[in-house]
């Protein structure tokens, strides 16, 4: 009986010694996956904390899709954001954060958050002749997309540097591709048709709302040309570009 009380009395003790200071310590929560938006050539992360324990830091991690994660940063619990301008274009990351504690333990990271840096940069045919082609080159710029002009010439590197008055500073828009050659093609042209759909009595049809149902297809309209340029991305490949069409820089 004596030896019970004792170990009774010597575990008392120990959880009077870890809540001296009159709380206990609680273990440290995993938080939740940041919020994050791709903003041009930036991402922009958020996230929330666990209010028990408080954390004082958050410690953020980053890594393109299917790498290693890598911390990149901590930051006061307080602060709640921060814009990663160290990102790609046509790449895509992923985004983790931990919950650092003034005693010293760090969280669980938290789970993963993916944002896709696509779709920014574009190189555009917008015409021309055989002998030069006018393209419409798009970049991104502290966040703001930015379009301008350009007349190239086979065996030039497409866009150029351009002054924007907007910003007033000039801009690369040379996205590493290169004009190889002009050619002429034919296409058919598409001419689409509606016409109302009808029931054996040769009246409209509706839906359920009454709204009128309608067939739409599309037939063939006149054979036109058009100017295709060949081109040699920066990572090799060779492309025909039609009249209108694109392709990511």
């Amino acid at each position: 009986m004596k030896r019970f009380a004792a170990i009774l009395i010597a575990a008392l003790l120990a959880a009077f010694v870890a809540v001296s200071g009159g709380q206990a310590q609680s273990a440290p929560v995993t938080p939740p996956a940041p919020l994050v938006l791709a903003r041009g050539e930036s991402v922009s992360i958020a996230w929330r904390l666990p209010n028990d324990p408080r954390p004082i830091n958050v410690v953020l991690y980053r890594r393109v899709a299917g790498g290693t994660l890598a911390r990149i940063g901590e930051f006061p619990a307080e602060q709640l954001s921060f814009v990663d301008k160290d990102v790609q274009q046509g790449k895509n990351y992923e985004y983790a954060i931990a919950a650092a504690y003034r005693k010293g333990p760090v969280s669980p990271i938290s789970p993963i958050a993916a944002v896709s840096i696509a779709g920014g940069a574009r190189i555009t045919l917008k015409g021309g002749s055989l002998a030069r082609a006018v393209f419409e080159v798009t970049i991104f710029d502290q966040g703001r997309k930015i379009t301008s002009e350009f007349v190239n010439l086979p065996g030039e590197t497409i866009g150029d540097l351009g002054f924007v008055k907007d910003l007033n500073k000039t801009l690369d828009f040379r996205l590493g591709a290169k004009l190889l050659a002009l050619e002429v093609a034919e296409v058919s042209g598409v001419r689409p048709q509606r016409e109302a759909l009808m029931d054996t009595a040769g009246k409209p049809m509706t839906d359920a709302t009454g709204k009128p149902i309608n067939l739409e297809f599309k037939l063939p309209g006149d054979t036109r040309e058009v100017i295709v340029a060949r081109i040699r991305t920066k990572d090799g490949r060779t492309v025909a570009l039609h009249e209108g069409e694109s392709i990511d820089g």
